[in-house]
């Protein structure tokens, strides 16, 4: 839908999206601060991460957690977990997210179903991409 900001071929900010943050999450330090000069870091809300010091902070957990998330960074009341989809060689090749209402995307629900689902569905792509590059 339109009203909401997602609609077909629309582009999103990685500071701001869940699947940027794990995308981002697989790249050398580096070459995201040269993504932040490039693309800077716009609020998309008053959650939006501004500030590249708080965002390399969440990259980190981002690459401990294995997950991106977003809490209304995007959009007022919308939470959304990311999850990165890697090429053999690591490359980031896409990214798989799931995203909902704040009241029903808790910390638990993420935790215990909702990164485990993403994270089980980009192993399997990873898998079928390696098959496919052999």
């Amino acid at each position: 839908s339109t009203e909401i900001g997602f609609e077909p071929g629309a582009y999103f900010h990685m500071h701001a999206s869940a699947t940027g943050k794990a995308t981002l999450a697989l790249l050398p330090d580096e070459r995201v601060d040269a993504i932040i000069e490039q693309w800077d870091m716009p609020a998309k809300t008053d959650e939006t991460i501004t500030e590249p010091s708080v965002l390399r902070a969440d990259i980190r957990r981002t690459r401990d957690r294995g997950y991106g998330l977003v809490d209304e960074e995007w959009l007022d009341g919308h939470r959304a977990v990311g999850v990165a989809v890697r090429l053999p060689d690591g490359r980031p090749f896409g990214a798989l997210s799931a995203g909902g209402p704040k009241y029903r995307l808790t910390d638990e629900t993420i935790r215990s179903e909702v990164a485990p689902a993403l994270q089980d569905a980009a192993g399997a792509l990873e898998e079928a991409i390696d098959e496919t590059y052999r």
